[in-house]
């Protein structure tokens, strides 16, 4: 059974920061990206874009913070052409 979710474009208004950046901790994704939003909608966008698979979350085990980055699904929907995040450096392209 496929699930559908649907992702509007104030959903890839969110996003615009990584097209830059690559990746960026949940905070600093909703303050760059100038949307005003409150933390609670945010976060339920997220949560809706990852169960999209169009970003995914990684955990930094020491200062306890939420990075996002793009997955090629994301990459497409926003158009980059950069080079792609790498799952087993995450933590280093998040430094």
């Amino acid at each position: 059974m496929t699930q559908s979710v649907k992702i509007n474009l104030r959903h890839l208004h969110f996003l615009e920061p990584l097209r830059e950046w690559r990746i960026l901790d949940i905070t600093t994704l909703r303050q760059e990206s100038g949307v005003p939003v409150s933390e609670p909608s945010f976060s339920k966008a997220m949560s809706r874009l990852e169960k999209a698979r169009a970003i995914k979350k990684a955990p930094d085990p020491w200062s306890k913070r939420k990075w996002v980055y793009l997955t090629p699904l994301g990459e497409k929907l926003l158009g980059y052409e950069g080079p792609s995040v790498c799952e087993e450096r995450i933590l280093h392209d998040a430094r």
